[in-house]
């Protein structure tokens, strides 16, 4: 899936569908940032799915063929203090 498949007005709707999207598969991929890709620095609801903590940054690959992805932040407790931290996990 991406994001520019979603063909609605930037705002609540919008976001509560990609919400959705990474609820129902929590190892789902966005790609973003490259050509006839959705732009984080162009997508309010992108930004704003970022700033609350909802969905995260990473980027895979080597060299000049790396490429950006959102993915769901996963929660993770540590097995010898039980702190929960958030992290996230490429596919």
């Amino acid at each position: 899936m991406s994001v520019e498949n979603i063909n609605l007005p930037y705002g609540k709707e919008r976001r509560k569908i990609i919400r959705q999207y990474f609820e129902k598969d929590p190892d789902a991929q966005i790609a973003v940032n490259r050509k006839w890709q959705a732009q984080i620095k162009q997508d309010p609801d992108l930004q704003k799915l970022l700033k609350k903590g909802l969905v995260r940054l990473i980027r895979d690959g080597i060299g000049r063929c790396r490429q950006s992805y959102l993915v769901k932040k996963h929660e993770q407790t540590c097995p010898s203090t039980g702190q929960t931290s958030h992290g996230s996990q490429l596919r």
